[in-house]
């Protein structure tokens, strides 16, 4: 099961963990698809895009280009 959670910055600022090497944020379209771990992370941001930005254009996996050498 992945729970993926909407939320809203309201302060502060972002930390790093030992899980966590790095953390910026990203707009929609400038999300790195190919460097995407997982591809329960890749659903989950698929899905919010494509609410928040219908408008983009999402790719079908990001896998399909990082598993085949493109």
């Amino acid at each position: 099961m992945v729970v993926a959670y909407e939320a809203r910055i309201v302060g502060g600022r972002p930390l790093t963990t030992r899980e966590s090497l790095e953390t910026r944020p990203f707009a929609p379209e400038e999300i790195p698809w190919p460097e995407i771990a997982f591809e329960t992370s890749i659903r989950a941001l698929r899905d919010w895009v494509a609410r928040a930005r219908p408008d983009l254009s999402l790719p079908v996996s990001s896998r399909t280009h990082r598993d085949h050498g493109a």
